[in-house]
């Protein structure tokens, strides 16, 4: 049997009882992840190459979610909709 893959998602969002629940859940199912509370705070981290999967809020202060998404596509990145 082969191990599972180890997986991180990213989770940006600016709401912090979102991001401590969504947290929470991808801890229960065993994933790992990592949170932001604002996309510059994400873009800022480097962590765009290190992390599976960016679950954004697309409303945002600042830099919008479309926008951070549209920012790592032209980085290379997948976009996954």
């Amino acid at each position: 049997m082969r191990p599972k893959p180890h997986t991180t998602v990213a989770i940006v969002d600016d709401d912090q009882f979102v991001l401590a629940s969504l947290h929470d859940f991808f801890d229960a199912m065993g994933i790992d992840s990592k949170t932001y509370s604002s996309a510059d705070e994400f873009l800022a981290s480097d962590d765009a190459t290190k992390v599976h999967c960016v679950l954004v809020d697309l409303k945002m202060p600042g830099t919008s979610g479309l926008q951070l998404l549209e920012s790592l596509v032209e980085q290379g990145g997948r976009r996954c909709v």
